[in-house]
């Protein structure tokens, strides 16, 4: 035990008296304290060890990564900083790159692509929770014209239902594909086309866009206002995030800064019809506005009950059969567990440029917002390397 504590009186008398209060440190010796008193000082240390590396891997991002990010531990904001520009300007003079108003800040509006499914499934939670919807009504209830059968709320949320992704529709399906389609009109294409269903609703996972646009329809049938309108009210406004809108909403989208999409080359990635729906994407906000996001609802437990929240955080997308997803998805979240780092809890956006992670790991607190304009990848598998110093493996 002497060799012990002279070894700990060398490498930690630093880290102890910054440690531990003033009157503490003064009165108690390291060789007075308990085994549990030197061990948390290891343990702490050690933490702090591993924060510091988290720090410098995100600097080391810093030459490639275009965009906003957060990381938080606990009460400790990590990093919280911005790279880049809303325009690369890859063909132009470093003058118009480098102007103060084409540099990313916590103001620039990020398009947040399939990040914004979390905020439409939370939307018709709240339905759910008011006894206006059932997870179990049929989208025929909403959509008479679309000829699908025993499709419920459930499978749209958890992508079960069948339905052909719209994203794949080809470009001759309107008559100018830079002119931006609503949801309203792309569910009347797609009624249009008759789409057969690539399987029965239940029988597999298979991740659809199309799934969302209509689930935004259905909010806004069963409330009487516009989605965006409800989820304002509903969700974002509860949650402290004033500064969040959608694409359709012009008006906002015209007052601030919005990033664009950039593709893997650098270059611009020009509009496309597909961009015009919400739900499923098609949401702009900022870094700042999704870590309120986190605050309101994973540890103020606002928006929705605790029971309902569980069931969106919890994997819902099993099926019929023996053979069951690889993948783990809830309501409006995808799903990640191990014995190594525990349960995850985030979804990823990509979309025309814009390449995202939303991460939420409860056991620690850990929370992980990148935001970027520019598909290069920058961060992928960032979010596997974190976890991997955290948890000392």
């Amino acid at each position: 035990m002497k060799k012990a504590i002279f070894f700990l009186t060398i490498i930690f008398s630093v880290a102890i008296v910054a440690d531990l209060p003033a009157q503490t440190a003064k009165k108690k010796k390291l060789a007075e304290m308990s085994v549990a008193e030197i061990e948390k000082i290891f343990e702490t240390e050690n933490d702090r060890l591993k924060e510091e590396k988290v720090v410098a891997l995100a600097g080391e991002m810093s030459d490639v990564f275009n965009g906003s990010m957060i990381i938080s531990r606990g009460k400790k904001m990590l990093v919280k900083t911005n790279y880049g520009y809303i325009r690369l300007y890859k063909n132009s003079s470093e003058k118009y790159r480098n102007r103060e108003d084409n540099m990313i800040t916590f103001s620039t509006f990020f398009e947040l692509a399939s990040v914004s499914k979390q905020f439409t499934a939370v939307a018709v939670l709240t339905l759910v929770e008011a006894g206006k919807l059932s997870l179990d009504d049929t989208l025929r209830k909403f959509f008479p014209e679309l000829p699908y059968h025993n499709i419920t709320i459930h499978n749209l949320l958890t992508h079960t239902s069948g339905l052909t992704d719209y994203i794949d529709f080809p470009d001759d399906v309107v008559e100018d594909e830079k002119i931006l389609i609503g949801n309203e009109q792309m569910t009347e294409i797609y009624a249009s086309r008759q789409e057969p269903v690539k399987f029965a609703p239940g029988m597999k996972f298979e991740y659809t866009n199309t799934n969302y646009i209509l689930l935004a329809q259905i909010v806004s049938k069963v409330s009487g206002i516009p989605f965006e309108d409800y989820v304002r009210e509903h969700v974002f406004l509860p949650a402290g995030m004033t500064n969040t809108f959608y694409i359709s909403e012009e008006q906002r989208k015209n007052q601030f800064p919005t990033a664009i999409g950039h593709k893997r080359d650098g270059q611009i990635v020009e509009p496309h019809f597909t961009d015009g729906t919400v739900g499923d994407k098609g949401l702009y906000s900022t870094a700042e506005e999704l870590f309120l996001w986190k605050k309101a609802f994973f540890d103020d437990h606002k928006i929705l009950s605790d029971k309902m929240r569980e069931m969106a955080t919890t994997q819902q997308n099993r099926v019929k059969g023996k053979t069951q997803p690889t993948e783990m998805y809830g309501y409006g979240f995808r799903l990640e567990e191990s014995a190594q780092h525990g349960k995850v809890i985030y979804h990823g956006g990509l979309w025309h440029g814009f390449q995202h992670l939303f991460f939420y790991r409860p056991k620690d607190d850990l929370v992980l917002i990148f935001l970027t304009n520019w598909r290069n990848s920058a961060h992928l598998g960032k979010s596997g390397k974190i976890m991997h110093i955290l948890d000392g493996a």
